[in-house]
């Protein structure tokens, strides 16, 4: 990661906005740069603003445990100032990102939480980009991501504080060893070995409940199970006879309820079928009354069709008074709209007449306009002819210069064409032995080639025969150690088979497991008992030493019948132990006590023999599989035996055809080269000394070049052909543009004396008069005088328009009354004849039996519903008649239904009882099969946890512990080890003199050896404050390399105690950071007031502050002060 450009506002003194570009050419120049300033000028809020910027905190609020909380919860806020920020340009991994970070006061006088974003850009060099990251969960995330460092990593990768090392040389080991682990991150080494400390003990406990697990397992015995397996046969073979008894009884039993159903319901039907004949004939009034409504419907609509004529002919007679009241209003304003009329055409006459009087003399004042217009363009356009027949003579006289030039250079240059044509007419004649012979070089290269490819065909096919005579040879050799190495594997399987089975004669691997129970239970009660004796015979000496004195009140002060009461609570518990186990308390009160030991001997013998039982497994298990891959090495080194073989023959037989080949192209190629040699000697002028390739080149640029010329010849006299065409055009258009001059020049002087001729006559005749004007006069007056015509002619039009419409439409009305009147006779006698056919007196009468439409088609189509019910119920009473009979002549039973009844329940409850005895027996063989998969498996488990637990064990003695101590003191020697010899390195090239080591029995202790002083050995505590700086400087420097194996880090700053060294050591530091400068290309950055390094270093950013207003400025290389937006 290196910085490019850093903007902040308002941190600590420097308020405003500032900006730092380290890309500026000074900081390259140099190879470091200073920040300086007074004491408590602001120098460290610089990398406080670069800290703000990437993490959102600083080291110095980090060290105090500042809180961003309270009315002070900003403290790098500028005193006064409503806003902070800081804004990052970096370069990571080639790519750059700005991160920005802001907080400001709100209204209400709280601060803002902290406001975070995070752009990427495509190239350094891009100004516009993406943002990433704008909420600060994630923000901090991608912060860490692409600079792959956490804010502890970059204050001691980027931000080198001399403190925290000035801290870690002073420390005790201890102390040591926790700020090595605070500066260098190895507490994930603790974290490892407590998670190893925690895996172990899982481990463990997952053991013991597997064992737990198989010993609570229930299976059936041999016994049990062979009884089991008899009762589910039996029933196996009583459920089936079961099944066919009780399905006879049920289908004779639905037989039986079948039939008395059909009977009960053929009765039904006939009483139905009954109920429907006679509910037909109760309808049958009903229709009668209908058809009688039927034969009305006629005469009634006779009736309503005379009624609705008789209305139109009185609405008729109506229209038609209005109509002739309207017709007589028309025709009396006629008169007056004929005489309106009559004037208005009078008017318009008038305006036409005196339009038509003016038009002769607009015709005269136009036709003179025009005329002058016409003059005026005929003299405007003969000028231009004039200048363009300048012009064209000008260029027709250029013209035949350059074409009568051109002409002579066609002509030259043909003839000298010619005279070569003359001079190589011979290589005309090369073109057909060219091609013949180029033919032959071809054949000869061809088979040339094809020669070479056959000639190293054969060669590779030697090569590669050898080759693979020496890997069949090699494979054979391969199969054959492949056999002995199986016959070995297989004699190593059966030994370790039978040291295996013969461990397993000695004893069950339950029954020792149990064993190993009880002794570890004997053993805890032996411990328990032998701890209640010792404390037993510890009391009664102390008793017996009390007792020995005389005196009764220091017996009471002593505590004496305490004792005697909590011995005789041990005698109790002892006698208790005794009972349960007769004789355990004799033993172990014995001087030469062995029982104790003998048990501890016996589980020492059965953990033996476990461990030799597991050892013996995973030996006949390797053994197993080392037998299976020599097996499959033995096949595979067959097959590759045999493929070799089989390649070795087809490359014989492909390098036999490919001699074959080959000599066959030598022959073809002699051929050749003999007919292309008979085809040189007949070529004229030949050079023999060169190849077929050279004659051929050469040859074709004979023949290429005579073409070529014969092409330029032809060209020439088109040429010349063509330039002789042109001179004689070009003389003939000279002669015509002279000619056509002349003509335009006098036509000109003509047109332009025409138009001042007429433009006075014009003058002379209406002076200033503008014709269209006094047209547009006439023409308005005459317009308005039709438009009143027009309007005249309208109404009257409309009013005789009236007067037909309305004659007409009179005269319609009384066609249509006379129609209605002769339709009203006819519907009366029509309406007589269907009372008459109906057989009716009069309408009233029919209006009386007349029913609605609706009424009639319901009638009818109720009876028609009744007759269907009744045929239809006949036919379902004949088919259930012949049902009862054809189910009466199966005749299953005799028995009734209510007999039948009982015993099909009764066979139905045995059938499901046996089903479900069957269906349990079954069940409890699954079940029990599944219990014994279930052990085996258990089984296999137990085995595997067994090995894991085995591996976590040996992996915790080595690193685990349940306070990580372990495996973190060992990472902190190593990781101190390397510090120090990185840290070594870099005092090499600020002092020789001077080298770090490691020291004490925890391997964290810091000794330093001077060279100087006969390699004498110093302890940290016993430098000085030069020295002191001298070593801190170099194990920062170290630890920043450090820092850089898994993250580039191309910048950084010191925030280091430079005053305390004297001139030569000074410059040997500032050396060693140079030195490391030119090797890193790091921008790296000393904070400091010492007065030698801003006289040693070029670059510099000066704090300097402000009297009386504790606030300061920068000024320096690439510092700008951002004036407020």
């Amino acid at each position: 990661m290196r910085l490019l450009q850093l903007r902040f506002t308002n941190i600590n003194s420097l308020a405003g906005t500032w900006e730092i570009d380290f890309t500026n050419a000074d900081f390259r120049r140099s190879p470091l740069f200073a920040i300086i300033g007074p004491t408590g000028s602001g120098k460290s809020t610089i990398l406080d603003a670069v800290s703000l910027a990437l993490y959102a905190t600083t080291p110095r609020m980090t060290d105090t445990h500042v809180k961003f909380e309270g009315p002070d919860a900003c403290p790098v806020m500028t005193k006064g100032e409503g806003a902070a920020s800081a804004a990052v340009r970096f370069e990571a991994d080639g790519r750059a990102y700005l991160s920005r970070w802001s907080r400001r006061t709100k209204r209400t006088g709280r601060l803002s939480e902290d406001e975070v974003e995070l752009v990427a850009f495509a190239s350094p060099e891009d100004r516009t980009g993406r943002v990433i990251a704008s909420q600060k969960r994630l923000w901090e995330s991608e912060i860490q991501r692409i600079t792959r460092m956490s804010f502890p990593i970059f204050t001691r990768s980027v931000l080198l504080a001399q403190g925290a090392f000035s801290n870690f040389l002073k420390a005790a080991d201890d102390e040591r060893a926790n700020l090595l682990e605070k500066i260098t991150g190895t507490d994930l080494y603790s974290a490892v070995s407590m998670k190893i400390f925690e895996k172990n003990r899982s481990a463990r406990d997952s053991l013991d409940m597997a064992v737990a697990r198989l010993e609570g397992m229930q299976i059936l015995s041999d016994e049990d199970r062979r009884a089991l397996e008899q009762t589910v046969t039996e029933l196996s073979l009583k459920v089936p006879a079961m099944e066919k008894a009780s399905k006879e009884l049920d289908e004779a039993l639905r037989w039986r309820r079948g039939l008395d159903r059909l009977t009960c319901d053929l009765a039904d039907r006939v009483g139905v079928e009954a109920a429907a004949k006679a509910a037909e004939a109760a309808f049958e009034p009903e229709l009668r009354k209908a058809e009688r409504a039927e034969q009305a419907a006629k005469p009634v609509e006779r009736h309503e069709e005379l009624l609705k004529t008789e209305v139109l002919f009185t609405r008729n007679k109506s229209e038609l008074a209005e109509a002739e009241s309207q017709l007589e209003a028309v025709r009396t304003a006629l008169p007056d709209l004929e005489a309106t009329l009559k004037t208005a055409a009078t008017a318009e006459r008038g305006a036409a007449a005196t339009r038509d009087g003016f038009m002769p003399e607009y015709r005269r004042m136009l036709e003179a306009d025009e005329g002058i217009r016409r003059l005026s363009h005929q003299a405007s356009t003969a000028q231009k002819t004039a200048e363009a027949a300048f012009e064209a003579e000008k260029t027709a006289c250029a013209d035949l210069e350059t074409a009568a030039a051109r002409q002579m250079k066609a002509a030259d240059e043909s003839a000298r064409l010619q005279e070569r044509m003359t001079t190589t007419s011979a290589d005309a004649q090369l073109e057909t032995p060219l091609a013949l012979l180029k033919q032959s070089a071809a054949a000869i290269e061809a088979l040339s080639t094809r020669l070479r490819q056959e000639e190293q065909n054969a060669d590779t096919l030697v090569g590669r025969l050898e080759l693979g005579r020496v890997k069949t040879a090699s494979f054979e050799a391969e199969v054959k150690a492949a056999v002995e190495a199986h016959a070995a594997c297989q004699t190593t399987l059966e030994q370790a088979r039978k040291t295996l089975a013969a461990m397993q004669a000695k004893s069950s691997y339950e029954a020792t497991l149990l064993r190993m129970k009880t002794l570890t239970e004997e053993m805890a009660l032996a411990r328990h008992v032998e701890t209640l004796l010792q404390q037993k015979a510890t009391i009664e000496a102390s008793t017996a030493r009390m007792a020995a004195s005389a005196d009764p009140i220091w017996w009471e002060a002593s505590g004496a019948p305490e004792m005697q009461g909590l011995l005789h609570r041990l005698e109790e518990r002892l006698d208790a132990i005794e009972k349960r186990h007769p004789g355990l308390c004799t033993v172990l009160s014995t001087p030469d006590n062995t029982h104790l030991k003998s048990l501890s001997e016996e589980r020492n013998a059965l953990d033996k023999w476990t461990s030799d039982l597991a050892e013996g497994e995973r030996a006949c298990r390797a053994a197993e599989l080392k037998e299976r891959e020599a097996l499959e090495n033995k096949s595979l080194s067959a097959e590759r035996f045999r493929k070799a073989q089989a390649l070795l023959e087809k490359l014989e037989g492909e390098l036999r055809h490919t001699r074959e080949n080959r000599d066959a192209a030598s022959k073809a190629l002699e051929a050749e080269k003999t007919h292309a040699q008979e085809l040189r000697s007949q070529l004229p002028d030949s050079d023999a000394e060169l190849d077929l390739p050279a004659l051929c080149t050469a040859l074709e640029a004979r023949v290429a070049n005579r073409r070529k010329l014969e092409a330029q010849a032809s060209q020439a006299a088109d040429a010349l052909t063509r330039a002789d065409r042109t001179l004689a055009v070009c003389q003939s258009d000279a002669a015509r543009a002279t000619q056509a001059k002349n003509t335009a020049e006098a036509a000109c002087g003509a047109a332009k004396k025409a138009c001042t001729d007429a433009v006075a006559l014009r003058a002379e005749a209406f002076g200033e008069r503008n014709p269209e004007a006094e047209l547009t006069a006439h023409d308005r007056a005459l317009n308005e005088a039709r438009a009143r015509l027009h309007v005249a002619q309208d109404a009257l039009s409309k009013a005789q328009a009236n007067e037909r419409e309305g004659t007409a439409r009179a005269e319609t009305l009384r066609k249509t009354s006379a129609d209605l009147d002769a339709q009203i006779t006819e519907k009366r006698t029509a309406l007589a004849k269907a009372l008459e056919d109906a057989d009716f007196e009069t309408i009233d009468e029919a209006r009386g039996a007349a029913l609605p439409a609706e009424t009639i088609r319901a009638c009818r189509t109720q009876m028609q519903k009744l007759v269907e019910e009744r045929v239809r119920l006949s036919g379902e009473v004949a088919q259930l008649d012949r049902q009862v009979k054809e189910e009466s002549a199966k005749s299953l039973t005799t028995e009734t239904a209510e007999a039948l009844a009982p015993k099909a329940a009764n066979a139905a409850t045995k059938l499901l009882a046996g089903r479900d005895e069957l269906s349990a027996a079954k069940k409890s063989m699954a079940e029990d099969d599944r219990r014994r998969l279930e052990a085996d498996d258990a089984r296999r488990e137990i085995e595997r946890l067994r090995e894991l637990a085995g591996q976590w064990e040996q992996l915790n003695m080595l690193l685990g512990s349940h306070d990580g101590k372990k495996f973190r003191a060992a990472a902190q020697k190593i990781t101190f080890r390397i510090l120090l010899k990185l840290a070594n390195e870099a005092m090499k090239t600020m002092s020789p003199r001077y080298q770090l080591r490691t020291g004490g029995p925890s391997g964290l202790s810091l000794d330093v050896i001077d060279h100087e002083m006969g390699s004498q050995v110093r302890t940290s505590q016993n430098l000085s404050g030069g020295e002191s700086f001298m070593v801190s400087l170099a194990l920062a420097l170290g630890l920043s390399r450090m820092g850089g194996r898994n993250l580039r880090v191309d910048t950084l700053f010191l925030d280091e105690g430079f005053g305390t060294l004297d001139e030569d050591t000074l410059n040997k530091a500032l050396y060693a950071l140079e030195t490391l400068q030119k090797s890193s290309g790091k921008l790296i950055g000393i904070i400091s007031h010492v007065k030698s390094i801003r006289e040693r270093i070029d670059a510099q950013i000066v704090v300097t502050k402000r009297p009386g207003s504790g606030r300061s400025t920068l000024s320096g290389p690439g510092v700008t002060k951002i004036d407020a937006e």
